[in-house]
């Protein structure tokens, strides 16, 4: 996303890789966002605050969080979350990390991938992708979000032995 073209030039593209590096990829999304957003026409007086502080929501509860988690996991720890300290048990981390299932995981793709889409609209299109994609591309995301957030493990495991089963009794035309 950062080496779309026209997008950034080579020194922005190395702020949001040493924010990634030094502070974490947090800090990077948060970085990359900042500088896309100062190549949006600010007229509209309160659009770009409000789309940043939209956007800020969004890394917070799609990245930040689940970042943790995959960090846990990226280092072994599968079913018991520690503290920083590896002096203690995370609870809450725990207990994230043992919810996890393929729903939370698709809707957790579902976010992010519209996040990515946004951020990167913005970068391609600073005017356009600012001021009328992100409206777009939100609605989508909220929409879906919207549709799957009661949907159950016990619901997909049902749906994908349907399709299962349909797959090898076609129905007749």
């Amino acid at each position: 996303m950062i080496h779309t073209p026209y997008g950034f030039d080579l020194s922005e593209i190395d702020q949001i890789k040493e924010a990634s590096r030094t502070e974490g990829i947090v800090s990077g999304w948060r970085k990359c966002i900042e500088l896309a957003l100062r190549q949006v026409d600010a007229t509209k007086s309160n659009h770009v605050p409000n789309l940043k502080q939209a956007l800020e929501r969004l890394v917070t509860e799609f990245i930040e969080g689940p970042s943790l988690i995959r960090n846990k996991i990226a280092h072994g720890q599968l079913k018991v979350a520690l503290n920083r300290e590896n002096t203690n048990i995370n609870p809450d981390l725990t207990k994230e990390i043992s919810d996890l299932n393929v729903v939370k995981l698709d809707r957790l793709h579902i976010a992010c991938s519209g996040l990515a889409e946004i951020v990167e609209s913005i970068i391609e299109s600073p005017q356009k992708g600012a001021h009328r994609e992100y409206w777009i591309i939100s609605a989508r995301i909220q929409e879906e979000l919207a549709r799957t957030e009661n949907f159950t493990l016990e619901e997909k495991v049902s749906r994908l032995k349907q399709k299962k089963r349909l797959s090898h009794n076609p129905p007749l035309n």
